[in-house]
């Protein structure tokens, strides 16, 4: 990977004063960054971090919140406004957008340039897929196709061996030729989901897209006891992950839960909805058309309207309040025409 080519951002650290008033050396740390191709859209090319003593990969992601950014209309024109970033103490420095950097499994990348076309038939190299996805991405791709080799021959958490659960595969004269399998890698993507949805249990993560708040007066009333949710049992027997899952998910309807003095209430189909929608940013749009269960993709575009609608609805109030500017009458003589100059016939 040259560096030569590589975005990098600097995280400073100001210098420790110590009690005694004596300053520490500034500590400035560069990472660089890879174009590959990006997760949910393979034929475009997003930041990765590659960690060569971890043989780990890590996905790059800009959080905008200034204003000037959020008005621009096409997605084009935000990204790369900054291709370095500063960071004093962890603040950022006058920057259109803040930066998170989140380890990625190098299998989800993998899978999406192979499931780009999920109707292909035959075995195909890594090469191949990526000449016909970037194909109208000249200007990035020979670095994405070499980062994305790169990756693989370092194997990554250990992607030669994983794909094999993911696709077909074939391995002929020293190369390595890859074949869409439905089956597989729904089996993949749904015990991913599983294990997601186990885990938000066992840990009680709370968010409003599945919990809702519920008072201690109903508590009483319907005389829950959090204490003694079957869910307490089941999180301490030795379960598989998928058996784990169906019996939490006889009950999850049922399941409060107390955080600062205050009790929630899981809502099962939210919660499903809920993994979904984060899964659906880990794998490619053909796919995600083709695995998502047909329930999720209702209660989705549902909510997607209902989003719409509601911001409908606040764009009408705000302008319902709004001054506008008097229009001139058309067809109509203004005042200042009496004063213009008459033209000599």
């Amino acid at each position: 990977m040259d560096e030569s080519n590589n975005v990098f951002l600097f995280h400073i650290f100001s210098p420790d004063v110590s009690e005694c008033g004596v300053e520490k050396n500034v500590t400035v740390k560069k990472y660089s960054f890879i174009k590959m191709p990006s997760i949910p859209e393979p034929s475009k090319t997003v930041l990765y971090h590659y960690v060569e003593e971890k043989n780990e990969l890590y996905l790059l992601e800009r959080n905008y919140y200034n204003p000037k950014i959020e008005s621009l209309k096409y997605e084009t024109e935000k990204i790369n406004k900054s291709c370095v970033s500063l960071f004093i103490n962890n603040y950022a420095i006058q920057n259109d957008c803040s930066f998170s950097c989140y380890p990625v499994d190098a299998l989800f990348l993998f899978i999406s340039i192979i499931y780009e076309n999920c109707e292909n038939n035959t075995y195909t190299t890594l090469e191949d897929y990526l000449d016909n996805i970037l194909r109208n991405n000249e200007a990035h791709k020979y670095e994405a196709v070499k980062n994305v080799l790169t990756i693989f021959k370092k194997n990554v958490n250990n992607v030669k061996d994983r794909l094999m659960y993911v696709c077909d595969v074939l391995h002929e004269n020293n190369n390595y030729y890859y074949k869409p399998n439905i089956k597989k890698v729904k089996n993949f993507y749904n015990f991913r989901c599983i294990i997601l949805y186990n885990y938000i249990i066992e840990k009680k993560i709370i968010f409003s897209d599945y919990v809702h708040y519920i008072n201690n007066e109903l508590l009483d009333k319907h005389k829950m006891d959090i204490h003694t949710h079957p869910f307490h049992s089941i999180s301490k027997k030795n379960f598989k992950e998928i058996d784990k899952y169906k019996e939490y998910k006889k009950y999850i309807d049922t399941y409060i839960i107390e955080f600062n003095k205050k009790y929630y209430k899981f809502n099962g189909t939210n919660l499903r909805n809920f993994i979904w929608l984060i899964m659906k940013g880990f794998m490619c749009h053909p796919l995600c058309q083709k695995i998502t269960p047909s329930d999720i993709h209702e209660n989705l575009d549902k909510r997607k309207e209902e989003d719409k609608l509601k911001k409908l609805q606040q764009n009408e109030t705000v302008g319902r309040g709004k001054k506008h500017a008097l229009q001139t009458p058309r067809n109509q003589l203004m005042i200042d025409s009496f004063f213009k100059k008459k033209r000599d016939k």
